[in-house]
């Protein structure tokens, strides 16, 4: 053990080399591996494994729409986005009316009512006894006293002229209530779209975590490596103990380190699994695929686009079009109402009907509800301007951000893709320089810890290079378009399966 310390540094090197070859001890997996290859494994991950087969961003999407809770619930509120248009549709159904009394003698009426578009009015039917005694003809004197055993049929038509002239204002309440259902049903499009964007970053969150294990596993394997030549190289006089106390704390650390990870990663996908929300026993492993590929979207271009596909910018002309339509309903609303009617009625269907025409004017005077009513909706269609106005330049920057975002990302992640490359060629090289006894642990394991951490580093760029191309997708809302999911589809199936 002496003669050994008081050896030459060159003869020490040599015992060193003779040792660890008599020993059989390799350097950890990675550190002669090319530097490409050390890009590659930092940085890319396993497909995603869903009970054993591999699946896809856009199986995840799928999987995510089928059965998430919250998925789910979006559909049904879209499909109810339109309850207020089909209850005002109430009021141009068809009402089948029968009415009866008892006077003395048995009385009946019968009739078809219906309000059409055109703002008409018309009833239809038949009546006899009581209800004849009170039509207008009989109240003139135009049929015969005895009339309780007769049958009228009648007609009457009332068109309204002015108010609601020829079914104006109802035809707007009919848009405006059809465009709000439009715009409803773009609002949940929008949520399902952050819905699926916080599902795909739980599968990057999952690929992340799964590296950091890895990552967490090479480094215990190399800490408990360089430790058990340390303990070695002691017994020979070729180490110092305080070598050999610094590694026994880095395994420490390194044991700790690998069950944290151990413990995140299972988190992470018992959390996704929860998202996916599958039945029965279900097993997944790995991560998701990650895009390396270069994606620069021409600025104009991709402007131009969101104004056209972005549900926000779409709901915001669209309530400026309501705020349009409201004001010249709630203007068509202050006018006078001047109803026009015409009644027909026969007896027993034989004779020729005797007829009638009637006007009934009202003219409101300090109609405050209706006035109040058009301030508010002058009022709303200048806010809604100026909100289009602002809107048009958040689409706008939300483009140029995301586009920034991408080339920040894709630049960070080709030179941390370097820095990853240089990084595993500097520990490859450092371990070498070790075993030849001419830098010592403590250098080596900085070396060490500055590998797994640009590895680390790598996948983090990898990932937010793949995040920025997601937020630039719901930018110009592809999110769906792109991965070829059909998402009306879901909301008609929600639907028929309610």
């Amino acid at each position: 053990m002496n003669k050994c310390k008081e050896m030459e540094p060159g003869s020490k090197i040599a015992v060193i080399i003779v040792i660890l070859m008599i020993l059989g001890v390799n350097a950890p997996s990675f550190a002669a591996e090319p530097a490409a290859e050390n890009a590659v494994n930092g940085a890319s991950t396993e497909a995603l494994m869903l009970n054993g087969k591999a699946i896809t961003i856009r199986d995840v999407i799928k999987i995510v729409l089928d059965n998430n809770i919250s998925a789910k619930a979006l559909m049904y509120e879209a499909v109810m986005s339109d309850s207020s248009y089909r209850k005002f549709q109430d009021k141009f159904k068809l009402n089948v009316n029968a009415e009866g009394a008892y006077y003395g003698d048995l009385s009946g009426k019968a009739y078809l009512s219906k309000n059409f578009r055109t703002g008409t009015y018309i009833e239809a039917g038949a009546i006899n006894g009581y209800y004849a005694e009170q039509s207008v003809f009989n109240s003139l004197g135009k049929h015969a006293d005895d009339n309780e055993n007769s049958v009228y049929g009648f007609i009457t038509i009332k068109q309204e002229l002015l108010n609601n002239a020829f079914g104006y204002t109802d035809r707007e309440q009919t848009d405006i209530l059809k465009t709000s259902a439009d715009i409803s049903m773009a609002g949940v499009m929008d949520r399902m779209s952050e819905l699926i964007s916080a599902a795909i970053y739980e599968c990057w969150n999952l690929s992340i975590k799964q590296s950091t294990v890895k990552n967490a596993g090479t480094q215990l394997d190399s800490v408990k490596q360089v430790r058990d030549i340390i303990a070695r190289n002691l017994e020979y006089g070729l180490s110092e103990s305080y070598d050999l106390n610094q590694y026994n704390a880095a395994v420490a650390s390194a044991e700790s380190s690998y069950f944290s990870a151990e413990y995140e990663y299972k988190k992470a996908l018992r959390s996704l699994l929860r998202v996916m929300n599958m039945k029965g026993e279900n097993t997944l492993e790995g991560g998701i695929s990650i895009e390396e590929g270069d994606r620069e979207p021409d600025e104009a271009k991709s402007i131009t686009k969101a104004y056209e596909k972005r549900n926000d910018y779409k709901n915001a002309l669209a309530d400026l079009e309501n705020a349009k339509k409201t004001v010249r309903m709630y203007g068509n609303a202050s006018w006078p109402s001047l109803t026009a009617s015409y009644t027909a009625e026969t007896e027993e269907f034989k004779n020729k009907p005797d007829w009638g025409a009637e006007l009934a004017l009202n003219i409101p005077i300090g109609d405050s509800e209706n006035s109040v009513n058009l301030r508010n909706a002058e009022l709303e269609l200048k806010e809604a301007s100026d909100k289009l106005d602002l809107k048009k330049t958040e689409v706008r920057d939300d483009i140029i951000d995301s586009i920034d975002g991408i080339k920040a990302t894709k630049y960070t992640l080709d030179k941390m893709k370097k820095a990853s490359s240089e990084t595993g060629l500097y520990y490859s090289r450092m371990f070498t320089k070790f075993k030849q006894g001419k830098i010592n642990a403590a250098t080596l394991k900085v070396g060490l810890d500055n590998l797994l951490t640009a590895r680390q580093e790598e996948l983090n760029a990898y990932i937010s290079y793949n995040m920025a191309l997601l937020q630039y997708d719901i930018a110009v809302n592809e999110l769906f378009e792109n991965n070829g999911i059909d998402i009306k589809k879901y909301i008609e199936n929600a639907k028929e399966n309610k």
